[in-house]
C-alpha cells in the first residue's frame, strides 16, 4: 500500500479514510449509488484510495478467493487503470459448489454478469470449475472517480464457483436467459492458468476467477443458464 502524505497526521488520515469507507460500505448494503464527481471521491489520491480499500477489507474480511480482470489494454483504459485487476474477495462474496442458485437484485445497484474459468488450487493441483461473476459498481452510471477501482475492490459483488468438470484446451460458454441465447464465448485453459502469475503467490489463494470470457452484460431478472459444456453449468435465477 502506498504511504499517506507525510504532512497529514494520524487523526486526519483516520477521518479521511473512515468517512468514505462508511459511504462505500452503506452503498454495498443497499444504500444506493454515489456521485463520483463530488467530494470525497473527486479528490481521491492513490494513498487515500489504498487506505479506504484496507478499511473495507478490515470490515468485510479478506478471503482466499481472488478475482482477476481487466486483462486487456482497452478495458484498462476504460476503467482508468494501468494494469489488470487482482483482488481478494470479501467474506460472503464467494459462493461455492453452485449448480443452481437464486440471486436477489435487492441491495445491488447496477449488476453485470461475467462468465469465467474458475480454478481451484490444491497444492500443485489445479482444478477447473465453471464460474460466474456478478460485478457491481457503487458509483452512479458505472462512472468511476480517480482510483475508483481501488476503493471498489475491483467491482466485486458475488462470485459463483461451480462443481469441478472436464476441462479441454478451449473452454466455451453459452449464456441463455429464459432459453434465449444472449452471448457466447471461448477461452484457453492454458491462458487461464498463466494468469495465476498475477497473484502475489499461489499460496495465498484457494480459488481464482480468471477473467471474463465474454463482454460483461446486465444482470436482469430471469432464469440464466451458463453452459460451459463438459466443464459444467451454473443456473442463476435472478429476482
Amino acid at each position: 500500500m502506498a504511504e499517506a502524505p507525510a504532512h497529514r497526521d494520524g487523526a486526519d488520515i483516520t477521518h479521511s479514510t473512515q468517512e468514505p469507507a462508511d459511504l462505500l460500505w452503506q452503498a454495498r448494503h443497499g444504500g444506493g449509488g454515489l456521485d463520483p464527481n463530488q467530494p470525497p471521491w473527486s479528490e481521491l489520491t492513490a494513498s487515500a484510495a489504498a487506505a479506504i480499500s484496507d478499511a473495507l477489507y478490515d470490515r468485510g474480511g479478506r478471503t482466499r478467493s481472488w478475482k482477476l480482470g481487466a486483462l486487456d489494454a482497452p478495458t484498462q483504459q476504460r476503467l482508468g487503470i494501468s494494469r489488470p485487476i487482482c483482488q481478494p474477495l470479501l467474506d460472503g462474496a464467494t459462493w461455492t459448489n453452485v449448480s443452481e442458485t437464486t440471486v436477489a437484485l435487492d441491495g445491488l445497484i447496477a449488476p453485470r454478469f461475467e462468465p469465467e474459468i474458475g480454478i481451484l488450487i490444491e497444492g500443485e493441483r489445479l482444478i477447473a470449475v465453471p464460474c460466474v461473476e456478478i460485478a457491481d459498481c457503487r458509483f452512479d452510471g458505472w462512472r468511476l472517480p480517480p482510483f475508483g477501482m481501488t476503493v471498489e475492490l475491483g467491482l466485486q459483488a458475488l462470485m459463483l464457483f461451480g462443481e469441478p468438470g472436464e476441462v479441454t484446451p478451449d473452454v466455451t460458454v453459452v449464456v441463455t436467459r429464459d432459453t434465449e441465447v444472449v452471448v457466447s464465448g471461448r477461452a484457453s485453459w492454458d491462458e487461464a492458468v498463466a494468469r495465476l502469475d498475477l497473484l502475489p503467490s499461489r499460496e495465498v489463494a484457494d480459488r481464482v476467477a480468471t477473467g471474463s470470457i465474454t463482454p460483461m452484460f446486465d444482470c436482469t431478472p430471469g432464469r440464466w443458464r451458463f453452459d460451459f459444456g463438459g466443464l459444467g453449468a451454473i443456473v442463476v435465477n435472478v429476482q
